[in-house]
């Protein structure tokens, strides 16, 4: 009889053990908060430590790293939440390191509420360089990408932002104040550039000040109601693109918008294109990377540009004909066309 009391109390024992060993692989693996600089005093530390799926939040300060995410992690800045266009810029947790701050090598990261600074050494000169504010490149590590960059202040690196992703997760670039980004090095003068791949993202509600965009190899992609003063947009091998409410006020001999060849499938809608020293639209084939295809552009303002309305460069697009109804070209008359429209008084259009 004592013999069996014994066993009913092992079982139950090891009954209540198991439960409890559950219990704590259960909290271990909900998602943790991790702080910075109270928890570890580098985000690099904090990341190092984290699980994947944590986040972590980073106090106000200087943070002279490089911040290597290769988890799935939150991590959220001293501002996270505020709109970087319009907040003020006291009390914010800056990134600052010469050879790129912040490299993310895994799937679904989430960054939101930082200032991100300092890429200044060229990769030319120093191979370590990243050359970006936020590197990414899925090819790189063999992941997807899909990206969440909101609230970020990206200023005074070569490079902005380089985004990159197969489509498999979409990625959101929104809210984000993007300026200065023109320190000497490949690419430089562009918030946002990639020539990676980038598929199924959504750029949207950003500033760019002294800074351009340049995409290579994009498809499923919606840029809308950005503003840009100092720079322009350049799509090249593109394919079912979706560009609307932007404002681009260009001073610094760029372009509004360049479809410079190999895009098929571009809508160009409600946007304010004015007072570029280059063209407001221009469609060619500068570096030989084919005609474009399937482009409309409509009810856009387009006017006060320099070397024309809407010029598409000799046999560089193809069938069928690109539709630019409803736009306002700066005059009631209409847009020059030197045969179609002789008296017009609004910018110059080609066909």
């Amino acid at each position: 009889m004592k013999m069996k009391k014994v066993m009913a109390a092992i079982i139950v024992t090891l009954f209540l053990a198991s439960i409890l060993s559950t219990a704590i692989l259960l909290v271990r693996a909900s998602p943790a908060e991790i702080r910075v600089p109270s928890d570890y005093s580098t985000i690099q530390a904090a990341i190092d430590a984290a699980s994947p799926g944590d986040t972590i939040i980073v106090e106000a300060g200087t943070y002279n790293e490089r911040v290597y995410i290769d988890k799935t992690l939150t991590l959220l800045g001293a501002k996270h939440g505020e709109d970087a266009r319009t907040r003020a810029t006291t009390g914010e947790s800056v990134i600052d390191w010469p050879l790129g701050p912040v490299q993310i090598v895994a799937d679904n990261v989430v960054l939101d509420g930082f200032t991100i600074q300092g890429a200044t050494i060229s990769p030319t000169i120093d191979p370590s360089a990243l050359g970006d504010g936020i590197w990414t490149n899925p090819g790189y590590w063999g992941g997807h990408g899909g990206y969440t960059i909101v609230n970020n202040i990206v200023q005074n690196n070569i490079i902005g932002l380089c985004p990159a992703s197969d489509g498999l997760y979409p990625t959101v670039i929104q809210y984000n104040l993007f300026q200065y980004n023109n320190m000497p090095g490949p690419a430089g003068g562009n918030g946002i550039y990639t020539d990676f791949g980038l598929h199924d993202a959504t750029i949207d509600s950003n500033t760019f000040i002294e800074n351009s965009m340049l995409i290579f190899f994009a498809s499923d992609l919606t840029i809308s109601d950005n503003l840009m003063m100092g720079g322009g947009m350049g799509l090249l091998s593109t394919s079912i693109v979706s560009i609307s409410g932007n404002t681009i006020l260009p001073n610094t001999g760029s372009d509004a918008i360049w479809l410079g060849g190999g895009n098929d499938g571009v809508t160009i809608t409600g946007n304010t294109l004015q007072d570029a020293t280059g063209h407001g639209i221009l469609v060619d084939n500068e570096w030989g990377i084919g005609p474009n295809a399937n482009i409309e552009v409509h009810c856009n303002s387009i006017q006060g540009n320099s070397l024309g309305g809407l010029i598409v460069d000799t046999g560089d697009y193809t069938e069928p004909p690109l539709d630019a109804t409803y736009n306002w070209w700066g005059d009631a008359s209409g847009p020059y066309h030197p045969t179609l429209n002789p008296s017009g008084l609004g910018n110059q259009v080609s066909d």
